[in-house]
């Protein structure tokens, strides 16, 4: 078999299956030289299983024995194989490398991210090896694949730049720029939408700095900026940051959108700009105030929790002149959420608000029979807050505190109203009788007209402490 001429010999091998060649060339160093360069020319290019393929999808970023490997396998396709232009665009990917990838972009985003990518290449088209080296960050098989003749601009509808940078591969991103690629993201469409939105969208800072800096993709950064903030799912303010260095104009409607997006990062960041703190009066900075609590409210629909982000937000807004007395927005939510009243109001306080002002204590006072444990604790943690900046006891707490005392019951709106009254006593108690205002001496002179219309029963004032210690 080792001494038969080629053109036999090439005959046998077109007879025998893959399998049965490469068993055969594992018998003998010889035969192994004779059949390589044979099985390289027919399956080293080829619309499946071939060996340019194989090697794109062996080879990892952070494995260089991988890519030493590949790169190995790929220069015998070189040197075996007379590669015509366009012929490695028709080596697709297998089976495997479909569903790793495919499991990767399902992730769910917006727009023409890695929801649209996963429906184009698992419905449009396969993918060639430079969109895998690509998508892989694999810069030296990306260089090896474009001196072969790969199209850097392929006729599929998605493109290797942009599956570069929808998985964050700037240094592969550039190279391919560097060889002419197409900044659009769809191959097939003649909108305005760039590798830049992408970039964007996903959040990726560094990578989109890179393509800034390349000068080959050209976008307004104030349409960069209005698109991140509508599409994308991320809250990267070194997007904003970047894009504002880049001469992107900051409106102030632009901010009140961020805060309307609940990104709150990327909106603190817009009010650390200069030209942005030059801008934002006292009036504009209640304005904003408005709108992070408007979006706090539609956070505390589905979560009990007010992010630290947004609690940075108003707490820098109302540092910038807002009117804090917008305060009383938290009690806009049906039913209020006193857990996260709990935890703004001090912003709202320390800065000023009046809490007199609206009847705040008796809005907080009323029963709510919705509440649970925890959500009455806090209910009570807000009165005695109120109480302690200044709240008069108002005609409504007082008969919040006191109307349903008279049956002594201790569950439901009995319950409640002892609680509410031991706290209010012992706000009363607290305060120094020359300090008594009309509200704390008619609450008082209320107390003790019911302690006398019960007869010798009175008040057990005693337990009615005991039931406020409670919460």
């Amino acid at each position: 078999m080792e001494h038969l001429p080629y053109v036999p010999a090439s005959i046998l091998w077109e007879m025998l299956s893959r399998r049965d060649l490469a068993a055969m060339a594992s018998t003998s160093r010889l035969l192994c030289c004779n059949v390589e360069p044979f099985l390289y020319r027919r399956h080293a290019v080829t619309r499946t299983y071939s060996a340019v393929m194989w090697a794109v999808e062996t080879a990892q970023l952070d494995k260089a024995e991988t890519q030493i490997t590949a790169l190995s396998t790929l220069d015998k396709v070189k040197q075996f194989c007379n590669l015509a232009p366009g012929a490695l665009d028709l080596c697709y990917r297998t089976k495997q490398t479909r569903v790793c990838l495919d499991n990767f972009i399902r992730r769910p985003t917006s727009v023409f991210g890695r929801g649209f990518l996963w429906g184009v290449l698992h419905y449009y088209t396969p993918l060639a090896p430079l969109h895998l080296a690509a998508w892989k960050g694999l810069d030296t098989i990306v260089e090896w694949l474009l001196g072969g003749g790969a199209n850097v601009n392929t006729s599929a509808v998605v493109a290797p730049l942009c599956l570069a940078v929808s998985n964050d591969r700037a240094p592969s991103a550039v190279l391919l720029l560097a060889h002419g690629a197409s900044p659009g993201v769809r191959q097939d469409d003649n909108d305005s939408l760039t590798v830049l939105h992408l970039a964007c969208e996903m959040g990726y800072a560094d990578l989109a700095e890179e393509l800034l800096a390349v000068g080959s993709v050209r976008a307004d950064p104030a349409d960069l900026l209005c698109y991140y903030n509508r599409y994308s799912q991320k809250d990267v303010p070194a997007i904003v940051e970047l894009l504002a260095r880049h001469g992107a104009d900051i409106s102030d409607a632009l901010i009140g959108e961020f805060l309307e997006t609940s990104k709150w990062r990327s909106a603190f960041a817009l009010l650390q700009l200069r030209s942005c703190r030059d801008q934002i009066s006292a009036s504009l900075a209640s304005d904003l105030l408005d709108q992070a609590c408007s979006s706090v409210r539609s956070i505390l629909w589905n979560t009990q929790d007010v992010p630290q982000d947004a609690k940075r937000m108003i707490r820098q807004l109302l540092d910038m002149g807002a009117d804090p007395n917008r305060g009383q927005l938290l009690w806009a939510l049906s039913p209020p959420n006193f857990s996260a009243a709990l935890t703004l109001l001090p912003h709202f306080l320390e800065a000023g608000m009046d809490p007199a002002a609206g009847d705040l204590l008796g809005e907080t006072s009323a029963y709510d029979r919705s509440q649970d444990e925890e959500g009455a604790s806090a209910q009570l943690a807000v009165v005695r807050l109120l109480l302690r900046h200044g709240a008069p006891i108002s005609p409504a707490t007082r008969g919040d505190a006191l109307d349903a005392l008279m049956n002594r019951k201790t569950d439901g709106r009995s319950e409640w109203a002892y609680k509410l009254c031991g706290v209010l006593l012992e706000h009363c108690r607290q305060m120094p009788q020359s300090r008594h205002r009309k509200d704390v001496s008619v609450f008082l002179g209320r107390v003790s007209h019911l302690n006398k219309r019960l007869g010798p029963e009175g008040f057990d004032v005693d337990f009615i402490e005991v039931m406020a210690t409670r919460h």
